[in-house]
């Protein structure tokens, strides 16, 4: 009896000891291998290596904001080069006055953008298309006087006074012009199968026409004899002009015998 209480107390010491010192139990712990039936499975554990490779990847930066392309205007349409220019003008000044073409000389030239088919020599009584009209401002010499041309669409102009103040029309008659203008444009683009934007605006007028006829007159035909309002419009295409004659509704493409 002694015998055993000795081996008690022998194996609660080494029980206390095993404890304080932080040693592992006794018994040994089961591993998953050792368990009937299971399998082992590996662990990975990332290695230095691993973790200095993906530190080192380069950074893809984010997109930047797309800039946004603003058109603030149509494309030009019957851009002329600068010697185009100069020999329309040369060739309308040398009609004007009557001289020969050698006769005249260029001082200089400049483009510009005319704020409307006027070209910046507005006439007295007419409209214009109020479109942007790319062309050239031309000073030509002719026996020592100088002569301001304004060139654009097509045409040239001989400026005497640029600076002449013109009288605007009432805003109603514009709305009413610019509505009668572009009718024509369409009517003569679907005469002759083209697009409209290359039909182009010399001038529109207020007229008042004797008649319902609207000065076209048409045999066989009877019209009202009271006075019309309307306009007169001259349209322009590859260098052949066309004149319509329009009331408040109608336009008319006048042929001319």
């Amino acid at each position: 009896m002694r015998h055993w209480q000795r081996v008690i107390a022998v194996m609660l010491i080494g029980l206390l000891i095993g404890l304080a010192a932080g040693c592992d139990p006794p018994f040994p712990t089961a591993q998953p291998q050792d368990l009937p039936g299971a399998t082992s499975t590996a662990v990975l554990t990332p290695t230095a290596g691993a973790e200095k490779t993906r530190s080192e990847r380069p950074t893809i930066p984010l997109p930047t904001e797309v800039p946004i392309l603003i058109v603030t205007a149509e494309p030009e349409i019957g851009l002329m080069t600068e010697e185009e220019a100069l020999t329309l003008a040369k060739e309308t000044l040398a009609k004007e006055l009557g001289v020969d073409e050698e006769e005249i000389t260029v001082e200089r030239a400049e483009p510009v953008r005319w704020r409307d088919t006027s070209l910046g020599c507005p006439q007295k009584g007419m409209m214009y298309a109020q479109v942007i009209t790319p062309g050239y401002r031309v000073w030509l010499q002719v026996e020592g006087k100088t002569y301001d041309v304004h060139v654009g669409s097509g045409r040239a102009v001989v400026c005497e006074s640029a600076s002449k103040v013109v009288k605007t029309p009432p805003p109603a008659e514009v709305v009413a012009a610019a509505r009668m203008y572009e009718l024509a444009r369409q009517d003569l683009a679907a005469r002759l199968s083209v697009a409209v934007e290359d039909v182009k605006g010399n001038f529109v007028k207020p007229t008042t026409w004797p008649d319902t006829s609207l000065g076209c007159p048409q045999a066989g035909e009877v019209y009202a004899q009271v006075l019309t309002e309307g306009f007169l419009i001259e349209l322009e295409f590859e260098g052949q002009t066309y004149e319509y004659h329009t009331d408040m509704e109608r336009v008319l493409l006048c042929e001319k015998p």
